[in-house]
């Protein structure tokens, strides 16, 4: 089983959550995103770059 950490920042805080690849996708298709393209960019790491530029 996948598991990716989530950021998000609660009052100005970096706080983690830990959910899996089906929690996400399940949320993304929930919310009209395509669920196997979310899934595919999750384990292919699509955007890790992207995300580790964004979190400098």
């Amino acid at each position: 089983m996948s598991i990716m950490i989530v950021y998000f920042v609660p009052f100005s805080k970096w706080s983690k959550i830990f959910v899996t690849f089906d929690v996400l996708t399940k949320l993304a298709d929930e919310i009209g995103l395509d669920e196997k393209e979310l899934r595919t960019a999750l384990e292919n790491r699509t955007y890790r770059e992207e995300h580790q530029k964004a979190l400098q």
